[in-house]
C-alpha cells in the first residue's frame, strides 16, 4: 500500500521574500550644531525688529525735507509710499509710522527695544559659543578647514556671478565653499560688531 504525500501549499515567507538591504543612517552634524543653527532665526529676528525700533528714535539715514510731506526719514518714506500705492492702505492713520508698526516693535518703544536688542545680541554671541562647542564635540570643525581647491573654487564662483560665458561651475564646488566661509564668518562678524560698541554707541 503506497502512501502519497501532499505538497506543502503554505509559502515559506523566509524563502520567498527578498532580503531588504539595511539603510545606514549617518549623523552628519552634532545636535548642538543643529540647535544653534536654527536658534539663529528667532535671535536675528529679534535683533532686526528691535533694531528698527531703535532706528525710529535716531534715524541717521536722512535726506532733504520732502516738498510735499516735509519728511526726512527714509523708513517713513517707505511707509508713505505703501499707504499711497498699496490697495487697502490708503486710509492708514499714520503713513510715516507704517514701517515701524509692521516691521518693528513700534514707534515710541525705545527703552524696550534697547533691552531686547542687547538681550538678543548676547544670546547671539552665546549661541555662537554653543555652535563652536558642537563643532568640536562632533568633529564638524574638519569640514571648515581650508582646502587646496578653495582658491580655484572662489575664482570659479567669481566668474559664475559675473556671468562670464563658458564659466563651468559645479554646484557642489562653489556651494560647499560658500557655506563653509559663511558659517565661519557669521558669528565672527557678530563678535566684532559688538566689541566695537562702546556705551551703546558705535565708534
Amino acid at each position: 500500500m503506497s502512501h502519497s504525500t501532499l505538497p506543502d501549499c503554505e509559502p515559506n515567507s523566509a524563502s520567498t521574500l527578498p532580503e531588504q538591504p539595511g539603510v545606514l543612517v549617518v549623523r552628519k552634524h552634532h545636535f548642538l550644531v543643529r540647535w544653534s543653527h536654527w536658534l539663529n532665526l528667532p535671535i536675528l529676528l529679534g535683533l532686526i525688529l528691535s533694531g528698527i525700533s531703535i532706528y525710529w528714535a535716531s534715524p541717521i539715514y536722512q535726506h532733504k525735507p520732502d516738498l510735499n510731506t516735509g519728511n526726512t526719514d527714509v523708513a517713513a518714506d517707505i511707509g508713505i509710499w505703501i499707504c499711497a500705492h498699496v490697495p487697502g492702505q490708503h486710509h492708514y492713520s499714520s503713513p510715516p509710522d507704517w514701517t515701524y508698526n509692521h516691521m518693528s516693535l513700534g514707534p515710541g518703544m525705545l527703552a524696550l527695544a534697547l533691552r531686547l536688542h542687547w538681550l538678543c545680541a548676547y544670546l547671539f554671541m552665546l549661541n555662537g559659543i554653543v555652535y563652536v562647542a558642537g563643532l568640536v564635540m562632533g568633529g564638524g570643525w574638519r569640514s571648515l578647514l581650508p582646502r587646496r581647491t578653495d582658491l580655484l573654487d572662489a575664482l570659479r564662483m567669481f566668474r559664475y556671478y559675473l556671468g562670464f560665458p563658458f564659466a563651468k561651475l559645479a554646484r557642489r564646488q562653489w556651494l560647499g565653499f560658500r557655506r563653509r566661509m559663511g558659517y565661519v564668518a557669521q558669528h565672527d562678524r557678530g563678535l566684532v560688531n559688538k566689541s566695537r560698541t562702546v556705551g551703546g554707541r558705535r565708534e
